[in-house]
């Protein structure tokens, strides 16, 4: 169970921070805290890469890079398509 929380979270702080570019709000949308995806980035290499992937796709879509290419999008489908509804949650 732990696991799949674990997975869940990390897979919704990624997405969002490829969208938003900003690690705080991509934690809040997570959510976790943003001291809690910091320690782990830290004692984690492979999730700090991820990290620093979901920044660089985030600058590449600010820029527009990814269109004006024309390349076909490295982002998966389920990232790609934005966050799930959070009926759960409470926010709109």
């Amino acid at each position: 169970m732990a696991n799949r929380l674990r997975r869940r979270w990390t897979l919704e702080f990624l997405r969002e921070l490829i969208f938003a570019g900003d690690s705080r709000l991509a934690a809040e949308w997570a959510g976790v805290t943003h001291s809690h995806a910091w320690m782990r980035r830290l004692k984690e290499p492979k999730f700090a890469g991820l990290w620093d992937a979901a920044l660089r796709l985030n600058a590449e879509l600010e820029a527009g890079a990814l269109v004006r290419r024309g390349a076909p999008s490295t982002i998966p489908d389920q990232v790609r398509d934005g966050p799930p509804p959070r009926a759960s949650s409470g926010r709109i």
